[in-house]
């Protein structure tokens, strides 16, 4: 199997050099590739250097506030049976995870592989990131739901998947979520500090939308998922 890690990133070249100096001893090897989606108004990447690297691939990607379409648009460019839902703000302590995940996916199918239980007040969302099948995401139509700007996207993707028991959860921490890298840095303000006109954040903006595809179309995407053949319920 292999597998494809969709990282969207913007103004974080200093990530991007440490994380993929953390793959480097795995990029080489056709089972992985790393996609990057880097604003097509971003100049601050050595987009010459990152392209040298094998099973690297940059995706020139729209300034768009709506992060999930940007992990939607990096999908179309993925060649992997799973699919890794990343962002420019993790670390990857070990790297054996990949095995772990190639098994667990041989094991139980049409699955959601994540690394934190999150718990209350968010008890769906995976926020230090997870795979899927890309033949569920053909099957729903979409990696992630359109037009979210930021947390909701990983709360959807929990719901559908943990609802369904469809879910494997790695504690150990081969992938950890490094949050807020520096007060200065643009991206982490204008996803979770700065508001509108209304007051709201993005996160309040994505829920109304969140809770209108729960209403409307969550137990669909649950019964698309049951349905897939090599789908084992109680993962």
């Amino acid at each position: 199997m292999k597998i494809s890690l969709l990282m969207p990133t913007r103004k974080r070249p200093v990530n991007i050099d440490r994380i993929l100096s953390e793959l480097e001893p795995i990029l080489g090897d056709n089972n992985i590739e790393l996609i990057l989606g880097i604003d097509e108004d971003d100049d601050s990447y050595d987009r010459r250097s990152i392209e040298q690297l094998s099973g690297v691939r940059i995706v020139e990607t729209p300034k768009t506030p709506y992060l999930s379409n940007i992990y939607n648009i990096l999908f179309e460019y993925s060649s992997g049976e799973i699919v890794g839902y990343m962002s420019d703000d993790i670390t990857f302590v070990n790297l054996s995870v990949f095995t772990h995940v190639i098994e667990s996916f041989d094991t139980y199918g049409n699955i959601l592989y994540f690394f934190s239980p999150c718990d209350a007040p968010y008890p769906h969302c995976v926020p230090d990131h997870g795979f899927v099948t890309a033949a569920s995401v053909r099957a729903l139509g979409f990696f992630a739901l359109p037009n979210m700007e930021h947390g909701y996207i990983d709360h959807y993707i929990g719901r559908l998947y943990k609802e369904t028991g469809l879910y494997v959860v790695n504690k150990t921490g081969p992938i950890l979520h490094l949050r807020k890298t520096s007060p200065a840095d643009e991206t982490y303000r204008i996803k979770t500090d700065d508001t509108d006109e209304h007051g709201m954040t993005c996160d309040d903006r994505d829920k109304i939308k969140f809770n209108e595809w729960v209403e409307k179309y969550l137990q669909i995407h649950k019964d698309t998922i049951m349905s897939l053949p090599n789908t084992h319920a109680g993962a």
